[in-house]
């Protein structure tokens, strides 16, 4: 082989081996490049999706239509499909009737831990109830909820939302009660309408 062929192919090799080397740096750049921008995104839409989460000013409640609505202002943030107290039609009167009450309520606190998943604490009874009950003598109860299903129990095993289960409260499913958590901080109002 001539000294120019040894030339040539020594060329031919370090441009071969530039070239591999550009294709595995260009791709390694390219790749790692999406990985960031990916990184970046999901970082960018947290931050984002806190910030821009608009938090409810108000729940108003629909018996007779089976709903819950999550508001801010004058518009719908969430609908969601609820089952009341077994007893549905009419107010709340008194402890163990199982019927959810009408009127207005404060959420006044979040719970954790209950007997259902998690659980939003709707202020009844008011003072009117109070005194309603009063005269009549009987005890008005309490601890009314907006609540997940039961512990250990999933939508069939209660019929929700198509059966009135619950002694009184407002029940959603799990994932919606994650939905209005993440929406609903203690001290707004709640109407609840027959």
């Amino acid at each position: 082989m001539t000294k120019r062929a040894q030339r040539d192919k020594a060329w031919v090799k370090k441009i071969a081996i530039f070239l591999v080397g550009g294709v595995f740096v260009f791709c390694f750049i390219f790749l790692r490049s999406g990985e960031i921008d990916a990184i970046t995104e999901v970082k960018f839409n947290e931050k984002a999706g806190n910030q821009l989460r608009e938090l409810a000013d108000r729940v108003v409640v629909l018996k007779e239509k089976r709903k819950l609505i999550v508001m801010r202002a004058d518009k719908v943030l969430r609908i969601f499909n609820i089952a009341l107290g077994r007893y549905a039609k009419g107010h709340k009167f008194q402890e163990g009737d199982a019927r959810t009450p009408e009127g207005s309520y404060i959420l006044d606190k979040k719970l954790r831990d209950s007997q259902f998943y998690r659980a939003i604490r709707i202020s009844y009874p008011n003072e009117t109830d109070i005194a309603r009950a009063r005269a009549s003598g009987v005890n008005p109860g309490g601890k009314i909820m907006i609540h997940g299903l039961p512990n250990q129990k999933s939508e069939e095993d209660v019929g929700h939302p198509y059966i009135d289960w619950t002694q009184g409260c407002i029940a959603v499913t799990n994932r919606e009660m994650r939905a209005l958590w993440s929406i609903i901080e203690p001290g707004i109002p709640i109407e609840i309408h027959p």
